[in-house]
């Protein structure tokens, strides 16, 4: 950078490196988990090298190292490599907010791209808190632990010998109402996890 006034000039240089050894850093399931079955899936974490480096893949809660997936040296191109949802002692991890990171060293230095991750392996509870047939109408009142996808099965003697409905539920309690007369409702929800959740529900 130079700078002059008049006969006055002055100039100054710092170094800057550019460093593209990392790059196209993916996480899948991004964000949603690891699991849709209560057991731990494998996670997929994806990058592409430019040049060869000394890559460490970690799994980190808080700033903390939970579990160091990949240590080594690789070539040039892309790479994957996945995380089962353990911890380094074998033992699986709770379920919670961790943080997939990547750092790549090369003469240039150290690169580092990191991706949330959330590790989900509970099922939505569900709880019935009424259900009843006003003039043609049921309605029904129940809670979720959490949001997820829901469907209502209504049906006149046995759960499935009516129709159903799909809608977005929240967290905690809510109430539907629809033109059906039901006696018994099955509602089955989803979370972003795919984690699945069910119950039956009898009118008294």
């Amino acid at each position: 950078m130079s700078a002059a006034d008049g006969a006055e000039a002055v100039s100054r240089s710092a170094t800057v490196v550019v460093d593209t050894t990392l790059g196209g850093f993916s996480v899948s399931p991004a964000v949603a988990s690891l699991n849709g079955d209560g057991k731990a899936d494998p996670l997929q974490i994806a990058y592409v090298l430019t040049r060869q480096a000394s890559v460490k893949v970690q799994i980190r809660r808080n700033g903390k190292v939970v579990h160091s997936v990949l240590g080594a040296t690789q070539s040039a191109g892309p790479q994957t490599v996945t995380w089962d949802g353990r911890a380094g002692n074998g033992k699986r991890v709770a379920d919670g907010a961790y943080t997939a990171v990547v750092l790549a060293t090369t003469s240039l230095g150290t690169r580092l791209l990191s991706r949330p991750v959330k590790l989900d392996t509970k099922a939505p509870v569900i709880r019935v808190l009424s259900l009843r047939t006003v003039n043609g109408t049921t309605r029904l009142r129940f809670s979720l632990s959490e949001a997820a996808q829901v469907r209502i099965y209504y049906g006149r003697r046995r759960w499935n010998d009516g129709d159903s409905v799909l809608r977005n539920g929240r967290a905690g309690e809510q109430a539907f109402s629809r033109r059906v007369r039901a006696s018994v409702v099955r509602i089955v929800a989803i979370d972003r996890a795919l984690n699945r959740g069910a119950v039956i529900y009898r009118q008294r």
